[in-house]
């Protein structure tokens, strides 16, 4: 059913900005929009993540790792990212 409409919503991502982050919710159906909507932006996708910062104008995800035992920084570098 998300498939349906996954065109439009990056059509009109596309027509606001030549960059921008899209914030989906961490459940079944929204790691598959992602999933799809990451492959028609060209963006990165990045699952599960526990925060969001900026560092050296990029944008840094901060995921657990190792069954929670750490975390892991992640930089996210696509002018697109969900």
């Amino acid at each position: 059913i998300m498939e349906d409409y996954a065109q439009s919503i990056v059509e009109t991502i596309k027509s606001h900005s030549d960059a921008g982050l899209v914030l989906l919710p961490n459940t079944r159906r929204g790691k598959l929009f992602a999933a799809r909507l990451g492959h028609r932006l060209a963006a990165v996708v990045s699952n599960d993540a526990q925060s969001l910062s900026t560092q050296n104008d990029a944008l840094v995800a901060k995921h657990m790792v190792y069954g929670g035992l750490a975390f892991g920084d992640e930089t996210l570098t696509t002018p697109y990212c969900v």
